[in-house]
């Protein structure tokens, strides 16, 4: 829902996830999202990138198409 969308409050809320677990790919995913909601696509490609890196995400078509929609300043919508 557009309403309820808070890219800010959604990296700040990914953040503390990231800092209690940086190893978790889903986190990394997962934060990687907000950014781009929150229009940073920098930070969004660069945690995408972490989280491709995991063996769960390394295969992953859907995230590598994620990574491929915040290369392209898109931010992610789930269908």
């Amino acid at each position: 829902d557009e309403n309820l969308r808070d890219g800010k409050r959604a990296v700040a809320l990914g953040k503390q996830a990231h800092d209690a677990d940086r190893t978790n790919a889903n986190v990394m995913d997962t934060l990687a999202a907000a950014y781009a909601e929150a229009g940073d696509f920098a930070e969004a490609v660069r945690m995408q990138e972490q989280a491709l890196k995991d063996g769960n995400f390394a295969n992953s078509q859907s995230a590598r198409d994620r990574l491929e929609l915040y290369r392209q300043k898109q931010a992610y919508r789930q269908p």
